[in-house]
């Protein structure tokens, strides 16, 4: 048994090194086209501009995951738990499909018909209506997009994934600057919705070029039990789609109410911020740790995948927050502007606040990995509604800075709640 637990060691490591170095290497073009786009777009824009776009791109992830059905992870498990069972893994591809072609159809209906609405209601004018119409046009390819992601994760296709994220994010960041040029914050929020589309033509061609994937699964008939299979895992993406955008959005609007668009702003650049750091550390988890957890099945090995994860993604997690709060100053004026120059107060406790997250959701994947639904769903709830709730009390007292404090609480009792939950799993009899 021993020399069981230590093969299976120094199988993960391998896997888990190789694919953090080719997720580096994407995150590397992502980290600098993030940068180009944010200074441009931040230069342009302003603090306010900022505001707005974050309000839109919080409500673009939202429509990503409705417009899916919530199934990506689910498919993303089975396709890695049937990955030898080819005849399986189609009929959930062609029933996934199925699935997004409804309720892409229906959500862009909504949005169409609803633009001039959404554009007063999230952004606060009618001068943006074209941007819903153009998000309501697209919204079934960047979901078909995130289901054949789907596909490759479940099959752990890491190159492939890698060669993906990595050209879209040049493609990303010259759509940005181009259109930031071109059209100011139109063209900015514009830039939200059509790189996110685009993204499906570079998806087909790798895919294509890899020659393993074919669309003739698309076309298999809709299976009624294989949906419930993939419905099990939608309420937890969705809930996750849903709580998290519109926590940020009820916070940077009460930030807005508050103080100013300006500390919207700012708060919306320290958003971005830890978002190109979680995005290193999630990459690879999203791409290995799901599929592995999937294929772990019993708690033992699940123990042992968890700590393997851990020991390699925590000190690195660490080092970056380190990193990134001595060098915040530099960073600030590399990344935006001026009047940005006061978010140095925010880094301490958005920095806490990421390192605390990462690692309660290494413990939440595995919820997933489970099905634990119910359990999922109330602790996703309960976390982002105190990370609200206490943004509202602490803003009061600590002004912007408030906010930050308040996430950094809210996930170290998330994640003093996994601990508690999983502690059989981690310490077992």
């Amino acid at each position: 048994m021993k020399s069981f637990f230590l093969l299976v060691r120094e199988r993960m490591a391998v896997d888990l090194v190789r694919v953090s170095l080719l997720n580096m290497i994407a995150m590397v073009f992502r980290i600098f086209s993030g940068w180009i786009s944010v200074k441009v777009v931040a230069s342009i824009t302003g603090p306010s501009g900022m505001a707005l776009i974050g309000q839109l791109t919080n409500f673009s992830a939202l429509l990503q995951s409705l417009a899916s059905g919530g199934i990506s992870t689910g498919l993303t498990r089975y396709v890695s738990a049937h990955s030898k069972e080819r005849d399986i893994v189609n009929q959930y591809i062609g029933t996934a499909f199925r699935i997004t072609l409804i309720c892409s159809g229906i959500l862009s209906l909504v949005i169409l018909t609803g633009a001039s609405y959404f554009s007063i209601w999230l952004l606060g004018s009618t001068d943006y209506t074209i941007v819903f119409w153009v998000l309501g046009g697209t919204i079934f390819f960047f979901s078909v997009n995130m289901l054949l992601m789907a596909i490759l994760n479940g099959y752990q296709e890491y190159s492939s994934f890698v060669r993906i994220q990595t050209v879209g994010s040049i493609i990303s960041v010259l759509i940005s600057v181009v259109l930031a040029f071109l059209f100011g914050l139109l063209g900015a929020l514009l830039a939200v919705i059509v790189s996110q589309s685009l993204l499906l033509l570079v998806t087909i061609y790798v895919m294509h070029r890899s020659g393993w994937f074919s669309a003739s699964p698309l076309s298999i008939s809709f299976h009624r039990k294989t949906a419930m299979d993939l419905f099990a895992y939608s309420l937890m993406a969705v809930t996750s789609a849903v709580v998290v955008p519109v926590s940020q959005m009820l916070v940077r609007g009460m930030i807005t109410d508050r103080f100013s668009a300006t500390d919207a702003g700012i708060w919306e650049g320290m958003n971005r911020i830890s978002a190109m750091v979680l995005q290193v550390i999630t990459g690879s988890m999203s791409v290995y740790y799901l599929p592995r957890l999937a294929e772990a099945g019993i708690d033992a090995k699940i123990r042992v995948e968890f700590l393997q994860v851990f020991r390699f993604l925590l000190p690195l997690l660490l080092l970056m927050a380190v990193s990134l709060f001595v060098c915040r100053h530099w960073i600030i004026r590399m990344l935006f502007t001026e009047d940005f120059r006061s978010m140095a107060t925010l880094f301490a406790g958005q920095l806490a606040g990421d390192v605390l997250k990462i690692s309660g959701w290494m413990l939440g994947y595995i919820m997933i990995a489970k099905a634990m639904v119910r359990t999922y769903v109330l602790t996703e709830i309960l976390n982002y509604a105190l990370f609200v709730y206490l943004s509202y009390v602490l803003t009061n007292q600590y002004g912007v800075q408030g906010a930050v404090i308040a996430y950094a609480v809210g996930h170290w009792i998330y994640l003093v709640f996994m601990v508690w939950i999983f502690r059989k799993l981690l310490w077992p009899p």
